[in-house]
């Protein structure tokens, strides 16, 4: 528009170009602005140096944009209803766990009666809680858009605990890490290399994805690091 309609009120009213990471309530006013001025463009009086209706690169039309625009409103509705069915699921997991947890406990205390201390059956108990022990140090983890691989690079210092298992490392869905959805997305053993490469949330460009890097130990008492927030460049 400013390039066939320079000097024009419509070139001046034309709204600033939202970020590829803002939210819907950033990101939508521009367009629609857009969309009302391309309307507007394609309904002037041809004169010379324009003439209607206004094209971009490739004969891309304001109804190709519009269909664009229904299409990203539909998805902006898809995620918001996700984020919901999200949000509901996390709270029937917490009652399950809720109910769960006396069953198991009585199950435990249970099965000593029924069987000798040194059965199988006994000795192969899972645990409800960690082990007594200290919970360990957190470390300071850091990650970079590795552009060789293609892919998110997160590092981090050694842990001190004397007792050291292993690294686990998490990943949240969204820009900010929710340790009630966090999941595992690898383990790195305690004398490897500290350093671990995902295209976990990073598909896209302009995508932002955030990670955590826990210290876990032989009685599984664990600490998380800061949250590293990694950025796949446009």
């Amino acid at each position: 528009m400013r390039a066939y309609l320079p000097g024009t009120t419509l070139a001046k009213a034309l709204p600033k170009v939202p970020g590829l990471t803002e939210g819907q309530g950033n990101f939508f006013p521009p367009l629609d602005d857009m969309e009302n001025l391309w309307l507007r463009a394609n309904a002037l009086v041809p004169f010379p140096g324009y003439s209607p209706p206004l094209l971009l690169l490739g004969g891309y039309a304001l109804a190709a944009f519009s269909t664009d625009l229904a299409d990203l409103r539909s998805a902006y509705k898809g995620v918001t209803k996700e984020e919901l069915e999200v949000r509901v699921k996390r709270g029937e997991r917490q009652d399950l766990e809720d109910v769960i947890y006396p069953i198991l406990k009585s199950y435990r205390e249970a099965m000593p009666t029924f069987f000798a201390p040194d059965h199988a059956l006994v000795e192969s108990l899972p645990r409800l809680t960690p082990e007594p022990g200290s919970t360990p140090d957190a470390v300071v983890a850091s990650g970079i858009w590795n552009a060789p691989t293609s892919q998110g690079k997160i590092t981090w210092e050694a842990s001190t605990a004397p007792d050291l298992d292993h690294y686990d490392v998490r990943w949240s869905p969204g820009s900010t890490y929710s340790t009630d959805d966090e999941s595992t997305i690898g383990n790195v053993a305690k004398d490897a290399p500290r350093e671990f490469f995902t295209t976990q949330g990073l598909g896209l460009p302009g995508a932002v994805s955030v990670f955590k890097v826990y210290v876990v130990t032989e009685t599984d008492n664990e600490k998380g690091s800061n949250t590293v927030k990694i950025t796949r460049p446009v």
